[in-house]
């Protein structure tokens, strides 16, 4: 139980993450490698990290009910990338270079133990579980029955020789549906967060109050973004787990940012904020782009409109802009300027999948000057890839 330190591209104040409502992100989105580490993919061919499509079928392992882990093919249902400090790990067999907190699967403290642990927290002389025979032909009973403990002329134990810091680079993460796969010969664990469908319709049941969350110690005087890895004020979260969420907020005394596309629902809870909340929204853009949001939330001019009627009371208020979208820059400044926010931070699509109806470079630039002159404006490092 505990909260994130804040990494990368985050806000500019925020000292921490806290997700209460479906509990902690644990990797604060830090699980990647660079472009060129293979990936076994379900038909035991190899592919670079960086062409692995959304819908591909990779090999990971999943538990059974005896405890064993078995291969098993498995569905990659969403990738990015960014850039962050790496770490080479240099073993028997072969090498991987990876994010510090990227789990791998290795030796641990127990004696002949094999658990997920960060790559930072390997020491040399311990061992990663590797794969070194990832040639079995398409669809073997292998593939079908192979448990991981009757592989061993697969699977075995690979020596750390080495561990050294490996710079900045692009790197990249995969998500797959058994949350994990195999790097350079290596089992590595991603996001535990499971791809969430119809965000905002009836299918979505991840909205769930994360109980052992309520014994973390918030301490005080911190800066906090409450619900980094969801949508807490989501229509699919329950009143009564929201009023549990408020009330462990305010045994603290923080500042805590809040960020929603559904920002009418601050509305019910006004009486139960924290004192030092800032209610934020994302503004993506003016315009309603349907292909981004499949009518899934609320339109961005419903968000101006519930967004506008906390301008009454003395709440700070934020805005985000991103990932922009093509807008009309005297309709969003506007907005901006009637809104009157803390502050607007501004940033660009991530997903190189996902592909958005974007401003032009200058377009860009036009908005941000214009927002300089009337608000404290942030510009996060990914809106580099439109204003190089």
């Amino acid at each position: 139980m505990a909260m994130n330190k804040s990494k990368g591209d985050m806000y500019g104040f925020v000292d921490y993450t806290f997700n209460l409502i479906r509990g902690r992100c644990l990797n604060a989105c830090a699980y990647c490698m660079p472009e060129n580490t293979f990936i076994l993919m379900s038909d035991f061919t190899k592919k670079d990290i960086k062409d692995v499509k959304v819908g591909d079928m990779i090999i990971g392992l999943d538990k059974t009910l005896s405890g064993f882990s078995k291969f098993i093919r498995s569905k990659v249902v969403a990738n990015s990338k960014r850039t962050a400090k790496t770490v080479k790990i240099t073993t028997e067999h072969n090498e991987i270079i990876c994010t510090p907190e990227h789990p791998l699967m290795g030796s641990t403290s127990s004696r002949g133990g094999t658990d997920w642990k960060a790559a930072k927290a390997f020491s040399p002389y311990e061992t990663l579980r590797y794969v070194s025979k990832h040639e079995r032909g398409c669809y073997s009973t292998e593939l079908r029955m192979g448990y991981l403990k009757g592989i061993r002329d697969g699977v075995q134990r690979s020596q750390i020789i080495s561990i050294e810091a490996s710079g900045e680079m692009e790197v990249y993460n995969l998500q797959t549906e058994c949350e994990n796969f195999i790097a350079n010969g290596f089992i590595v664990h991603n996001c535990y967060l499971k791809k969430i469908n119809g965000l905002w319709g009836p299918k979505n049941t991840s909205g769930k109050l994360a109980p052992a969350e309520l014994n973390t110690n918030l301490k005080k005087g911190l800066n906090i973004f409450v619900g980094s890895s969801t949508d807490m004020w989501g229509d699919w979260v329950t009143d009564d787990d929201l009023m549990v969420a408020l009330d462990k907020l305010c045994e603290h005394d923080n500042t805590y940012l809040f960020m929603t596309k559904n920002p009418k629902r601050y509305a019910d809870y006004i009486a139960w904020l924290p004192p030092k909340s800032v209610l934020g929204c994302t503004i993506e853009s003016n315009r309603w782009h349907p292909t981004a949001y499949h009518g899934r939330c609320p339109s961005p001019e419903e968000r101006y409109n519930a967004m506008m009627e906390y301008t009454r009371i003395k709440i700070p208020l934020a805005i985000s802009i991103e990932p922009v979208m093509d807008f009309d820059t005297d309709i969003l400044v506007e907005w901006i300027k009637r809104l009157s926010p803390v502050w607007v931070a501004v940033g660009a699509n991530t997903s190189p999948h996902h592909k958005l109806d974007e401003p032009s470079p200058d377009k860009m630039k036009g908005l941000i000057r214009n927002l300089d002159r009337i608000v404290d404006v942030r510009i996060k490092d990914n809106l580099k890839r439109i204003l190089p």
